[in-house]
Parts: structure tokens; sequence; C-alpha cells
């Protein structure tokens, strides 16, 4: 951890000194500077047509049918929040989604717990609550099919988008 903070230090030094320079041109990547497509990067963000999403698996951070992250699983999503903070990323959207076994009604208000608690932990790496919003899609948004455990496994998820 501390190496990817030494490195995010360097990349904000290297920004501050290009900036400074005016014939050099920064160019945006889904609307981020160079040095803070690095850190995504780094962390895993990946480019897509939202922006840039990290997804979360949700047997990373909660029980089965659970919204609560227990303090044991919170360190990560801190040190995520404040490296992002570091390279002055401001703003976050922070989306859950589940399988579509269950109830609609169940699995939308599943999600939206899931991305509350998500941006509850990133407040406390530093995003203010203004600046994190929080969507519930349910099963609206699958990444995989649901036909098999394992697509539903992988679309149980909280992705935490960057909003440029």
């Amino acid at each position: 951890m501390a190496i990817n903070l030494w490195h995010a230090v360097r990349m904000v030094v290297l920004t501050a000194s290009l900036t400074a320079c005016q014939s050099v041109p920064v160019v945006l990547e889904g609307g981020l500077n160079p040095v803070q497509v690095a850190v995504v990067k780094q962390e895993g963000f990946k480019l897509g047509t939202d922006g840039w999403l990290l997804d979360l698996p949700d047997r990373i951070l909660f029980q089965v049918s659970q919204y609560e992250i227990t303090e044991d699983k919170q360190p990560p999503l801190i040190g995520l929040a404040q490296r992002l903070r570091t390279v002055q990323i401001e703003k976050l959207r922070v989306q859950g989604h589940t399988d579509s076994t269950g109830s609609a009604e169940y699995n939308q208000t599943l999600s939206k717990n899931r991305a509350q608690a998500v941006a509850d932990v990133l407040q406390k790496g530093g995003f203010a609550s203004a600046q994190t919003s929080v969507e519930g899609y349910g099963p609206d948004r699958p990444i995989a099919s649901n036909d098999t455990e394992e697509g539903r496994a992988s679309n149980r998820r909280v992705a935490v988008v960057i909003v440029p």
C-alpha cells in the first residue's frame, strides 16, 4: 500500500511539473489526465461506456443476502478512496447489482443497500457524501448469464464509477 501511495505522489509531482510547461498538452482519457489514468488502471479500473469502472464482487464484501461490510473488509476500500483522492479524483457513482434470483423488490433494495454500504466506507477514505451518488439496479444490468451459478455470482457486485 505504501508503494501505491509513493507511486501516486510521484505522479502528482510529475503532473504538476508538466502542467507548469505550457507547451505540453494534457491528453484526457475518459475524462481523466494521464496521472489519474495511471492510478485508476493500477487500482483495476477499466474504461467502458459508462466511464472508468471497478467491479467489486459481492463475495469479497458481503455475506449472502447481507449488505453490511464488516470492519475487516473496510481497509481496502478506504485505501482505494485515499489513493483516488491523492490524484484529485473528486466524484464517484456507486452502483449495486444483484442476480435474478429473488423478487424484484428484494433485489432492488439489496442492491441499493450494498451500494450505500460501499459509499459509506469510501467516505471514510475522504469522499464526502455529496461526492458520491448511490444507485441500485437490482438484476437489470447483468454482466453474465443468470442461468448458471457462476454467472449469477458475477452479477452480484457493486461497481465504483469515476465521475470526471
